[in-house]
């Protein structure tokens, strides 16, 4: 289809013409100012708006590679799920079913443990902290229910006079607070032993209650600070999210044609003997025509490999002149002009989370290169597993807690064992379990 756009110019469609416990303890507890709370509830805002988690998340799900990562993160860290284990004289680790354990293959029936761990190990990679709510039985001795609250719905009451937390403040809209729709539930440090709390229960006649637990913190007091999170506040996660964005800008903007080809009116003299008693109209009709005709036959799958020949002509001086000229025009997008800035972004946004990029599929994703061999992602997965060790004393401490208060054995221990995948010549399955 041929249009004209201006006289004497046509187109196609191919070309252009942190926590303390109210249980009291021996150790010293810091105070501080507590002017940042909320009025209604002495709620500790969490970030300037009260709504930092929210906005973490919505980064993440903005920027692709950052999204995978953590999921590999996560994946990593919880590995073939929880497993129990007992070390013997030896020092072996020897596996235990759920079933072996007095009591513990109902509370998993009830509770669904692996569940419960991929959600309080995906908070921990996301935020650093996790909020785990114990529901206790009428008589205390046992915790029948546990629950993972999402992290952006929790929020700490302001340290009392002692300098402790004593309550955890649930909405599942902060932004939109309101006092009827806020729970409070008691809070405890996750250094308090479950013996402690259990008599402190009783004695306030306390249910349920929530226990956070949270990687190593430096400077913060009520809430973690992740590393990788720099690459939120420095820019490089904006320039990710920033390339597709302005990319589809220019592609939507951007005029989308190959050729222009030009024809000279001597085509036109020569080609048709009565050229110059034609009407105007009768003119154009041949022009628009021509351009049909040399558009059907450059554009579509069979035109591959076709030639193109023109007359040429001889101007007043004798030089030849080219009555038709095919001209390409250059694309300057063709050859990624965008990708170094993906490339340096989403590299940075790796390195924060230490995940090497062959497990995400690219040597560097948004670049050229691609992965190394097989050996190259088995053995970043298998570091990044070994990395893992100090986040699971971490994610693991609900289980201890869980083990203590229910009385399911001092010498029951649990982990997350990774698979590690290897040569057949090494193990005729092909993957090997590893226990860190």
């Amino acid at each position: 289809m041929v249009k004209e756009i201006a006289k004497g110019i046509y187109i196609s469609s191919h070309s252009i013409y942190n926590i303390g416990s109210s249980s009291g303890y021996d150790t010293t507890n810091l105070k501080i100012d507590n002017s940042n709370y909320l009025t209604d509830e002495k709620a500790v805002v969490w970030g300037g708006d009260n709504n930092y988690p929210q906005k973490v998340l919505r980064d993440i799900r903005l920027t692709g590679v950052l999204g995978a990562a953590i999921q590999v993160r996560t994946t990593a860290h919880f590995g073939s799920g929880l497993t129990l284990y007992i070390e013997n004289e030896k020092g072996q680790k020897e596996l235990k079913s759920y079933a072996s354990v007095p009591g513990l293959k109902q509370f998993d029936k009830i509770n669904n443990l692996n569940r419960f761990f991929i959600d309080v190990v995906h908070d921990l990679e996301i935020y650093s902290i996790a909020f785990v709510e114990y529901v206790l039985s009428r008589d205390f001795t046992k915790i029948n229910r546990i629950k993972r609250h999402a992290v952006p719905f929790c929020r700490f009451e302001e340290m009392s006079k002692n300098g402790t937390i004593q309550n955890v403040y649930l909405n599942a809209d902060w932004s939109n607070y309101r006092k009827e729709y806020t729970h409070k539930i008691p809070a405890f440090s996750f250094w308090s032993t479950a013996e402690d709390i259990k008599a402190y229960c009783r004695q306030r006649n306390i249910h349920k209650f929530i226990i956070p637990i949270h990687y190593t913190m430096d400077n913060e007091i009520y809430y973690p600070k992740p590393y990788y999170q720099s690459v939120l506040k420095n820019g490089w996660a904006l320039i990710a999210q920033s390339v597709p964005a302005v990319n589809k800008a220019i592609q939507e903007n951007q005029l989308h044609f190959k050729f222009l080809i030009s024809i000279s009116e001597a085509y036109f003299t020569s080609v048709y003997e009565e050229w110059d008693t034609l009407k105007p109209e009768e003119k154009k009709a041949k022009h628009e025509e021509v351009i049909d005709r040399i558009d059907n036959h450059m554009s579509g799958m069979k035109a591959g490999g076709r030639s193109f020949t023109a007359p040429m002509y001889m101007d007043d001086t004798g030089k030849p002149v080219k009555s038709i000229m095919i001209e390409p025009i250059d694309d300057k997008l063709k050859d990624g002009a965008f990708l170094p800035n993906a490339t340096a972004a989403n590299s940075e946004i790796l390195f924060a989370l230490q995940v090497d990029p062959s497990l995400i599929g690219q040597g560097i994703p948004g670049g050229k290169s691609l992965s190394g061999s097989g050996s190259d992602k088995r053995e970043a997965y298998t570091i990044l597993c070994a990395s893992l060790v100090t986040n699971r004393s971490t994610s693991l401490l609900p289980f201890y807690f869980l083990r203590d208060w229910n009385d399911w054995g001092d010498d029951l221990d649990a982990t997350f064992p990774n698979t590690a995948l290897t040569t057949l010549d090494k193990n005729p399955s092909g993957a090997e379990i590893i226990i860190n």
